[in-house]
């Protein structure tokens, strides 16, 4: 995907240039990004039951 190419790209910059870690912007980005698609789709994650398995 280019966007993720670009942030990749951007987060390697960033975190050489402020000297931490390359992939530091990379793990917030994603942080948010799955906060926002739990949210938006909480109701549909919500329904999702757990397969059980009888032994």
């Amino acid at each position: 995907m280019i966007v993720e190419k670009l942030l990749l790209n951007t987060s390697i910059r960033l975190g050489r240039y402020f000297g931490i870690s390359d992939d530091y912007f990379f793990k917030i980005q994603n942080e948010l990004d799955l906060r926002n698609v739990l949210m938006k789709n909480k109701s549909d994650f919500d329904a999702i039951r757990r397969v059980t398995v009888k032994q």
